[in-house]
């Protein structure tokens, strides 16, 4: 029953990437106005977008947050149908900037994830750490990232 109340006041009132999660993002990916090729040789734009259709570069850096917003859309609403406790706006936006970065389908099949679903919200700060590899390899950056994402899932200061 308490699964179906959340899962309903979820559709009246969805949790959204908030500013500190959207600021998150924009800080390790960086702006770029023309198109590259990520790590995955998947082409990007702006905040380590995909390159919408039609678009036209160099793009400026307000098509970029609009971008970066229609990016987080799906995630969002794949994240809000799929968890089962209720959350701070700051646990929210940690995730959703991890699900950008590294797939949000492989953050609802994480360890992550179902401890969040439990609970166990402690336990699941410390997983953010453990997606800090490419390969075997530790990056630094991503380690850098990932506590900045356990940060701002741990944090009760911004309560937006």
């Amino acid at each position: 029953m308490l699964m179906r109340l959340i899962k309903l006041f979820r559709c009246f009132f969805p949790h959204r990437t908030n500013k500190y999660g959207i600021e998150l993002i924009k800080q390790f990916e960086g702006f770029r106005a023309f198109p590259y090729l990520d790590t995955d040789g998947k082409e990007k734009i702006g905040f380590g977008c995909p390159v919408p259709p039609h678009t036209n570069f160099p793009i400026e850096f307000y098509d970029a947050e609009r971008i970066l917003f229609q990016t987080l859309q799906p995630i969002e609403k794949l994240l809000n149908g799929n968890l089962s406790k209720q959350i701070s706006s700051d646990e929210f936006s940690a995730l959703a900037a991890l699900a950008f970065n590294v797939g949000i389908s492989h953050v609802l099949n994480s360890t992550l994830f179902k401890l969040v679903n439990q609970g166990k919200f402690e336990e699941a700060s410390e997983e953010f750490v453990k997606w800090d590899h490419e390969g075997k390899e530790v990056v630094p950056g991503l380690l850098r990232r990932r506590e900045a994402e356990r940060d701002l899932f741990k944090s009760i200061h911004h309560q937006t």
